[in-house]
């Protein structure tokens, strides 16, 4: 049977353990959805940090140290911006029909499942959930035509301390918010209700869900293998093996790379794995796959992982060029934050004329980065000509995302031309 056939009788989903398979999988729901067949899938993994969609992986994280922790870095389709993620974390995403307010509808339904269980929350800003006033879930959305997927976390007992590790937010995000870290910006379930557990609030959610829908469905699992923990694929680790002088070296070099992000004079390219110890891990082939991974319902495990969709979405997310991505030569660097996103621009000029362009940043439109990029290339690098550029693009009807083009606009044809 067809996966998309099998979709319609199941809407409700769970996976635990590697999160390249999890984002496969949530890829390969969005693609065969059927429209009016909502679909909930909820997913937890090991230690990871994930970064959006354009985001700049060098400045987001602590990529050395991520290695010598065995901490994998993710890229996820959608924007927003970096996050860590272990087991303590909760992932959700809400497949529907792109309509009006969708976000809106299903933050209701978190909302309802935290009140059922005795918690009251808070809804704020683009896409945060407050408890006591913190910060405790974010959350991104992606359009896929007439397809809406809006996915979040939910920090039930995350190691915070990790946060603090592996992640280095833009210090001037941390002031528009009035706190000096990204710990202490945010909170755990568990800080404040000690007995709750993830399986409760996963429970709360999905009974909310069908409620809400007017579903009885029984939740397909999916579990696979933590691969860091499991001996028999010790030789997936790619460990870099030098003296200690050479590490130290190394380290040293790669955090002066670290340091300035992308260098104006320093090209990155995929050399510079061998500068972080380990690669991280991941599953090679459809055939390791079936190995590792068990499904409750094997028709539609098996149909899943032989899905085109799941296998191309998979064989991307674990790429080099996909996680840390590669970048040429820049003779400009700008960088600025709205209230909407942090942009740091990378423009390649010569001759007064824009011959590339590479914008990064954690704003939730990843559509609307793109066209920015796009916009930038080939551009005369005119004060007038720049703005000119920029303001034409689609506002698609939207006052928000006008003003947003406005504003970008503004900044970027007269610091660029300066």
């Amino acid at each position: 049977m067809k996966l998309t056939n099998l979709l319609k009788a199941n809407q409700l989903f769970f996976s635990k353990g590697d999160f390249f398979h999890n984002l496969a999988l949530e890829s390969t729901l969005l693609k065969r959805y059927t429209q009016g067949q909502p679909i909930l899938y909820l997913w937890t993994h090991g230690k990871t940090v994930v970064i959006g969609r354009h985001q700049n992986a060098w400045r987001e994280c602590n990529l050395y140290k991520m290695g010598s922790y065995n901490i994998a870095l993710a890229r996820r389709y959608s924007g927003g911006g970096a996050v860590y993620q272990d087991h303590g974390n909760l992932c959700f995403t809400f497949i529907t029909d792109n309509i009006k307010d969708y976000r809106k509808e299903n933050n209701k339904i978190i909302s309802r499942a935290f009140q059922n269980l005795g918690i009251e929350i808070e809804v704020k800003g683009r896409n945060d959930i407050l408890l006591q006033g913190r910060k405790f879930s974010g959350s991104a959305f992606q359009l896929s035509g007439n397809k809406a997927l809006h996915h979040g976390t939910i920090m039930v007992n995350v190691n915070r301390k990790a946060l603090e590790e592996f992640l280095t937010p833009n210090k001037t995000k941390l002031q528009s918010k009035g706190v000096q870290s990204v710990a202490s910006r945010v909170i755990n379930v568990k800080d404040v209700i000690p007995d709750i557990t993830l399986e409760d609030i996963k429970t709360s959610i999905i009974e909310e869900f069908c409620k809400t829908y007017s579903i009885d469905r029984e939740l397909v699992e999916f579990e696979i293998k933590d691969l860091k923990s499991d001996v028999s694929l010790s030789n997936r680790y790619q460990v870099i093996e030098k003296e200690q002088n050479g590490i130290d070296k190394n380290m040293q070099y790669f955090n002066q790379i670290q340091n300035n992000g992308v260098h104006v004079n320093t090209p990155i390219t995929k050399q510079f794995a061998d500068y972080i110890p380990f690669n991280n891990i991941h599953i090679d082939s459809d055939k390791d796959i079936n190995t590792f991974l068990t499904c409750n319902k094997p028709e539609i495990g098996d149909a899943i992982i032989h899905d085109q969709v799941y296998k191309d979405t998979y064989k991307q997310l674990i790429s080099w060029e996909w996680r840390y991505g590669e970048s040429p030569e820049f003779s400009t660097v700008l960088e600025k934050r709205f209230d909407w996103g942090s942009f740091q621009v990378h423009l390649d000029v010569d001759s007064s004329l824009i011959k590339q362009a590479k914008v990064y940043s954690d704003c939730l439109d990843v559509n609307l980065v793109n066209l920015f990029q796009e916009r930038l290339h080939g551009v005369r690098c005119i004060q007038n000509d720049i703005y000119t550029s920029i303001t034409a693009i689609d506002s698609k009807n939207s006052i928000e995302r006008d003003q947003n083009i406005e504003e970008f606009a503004k900044w970027i044809s007269v610091e660029a031309s300066t």
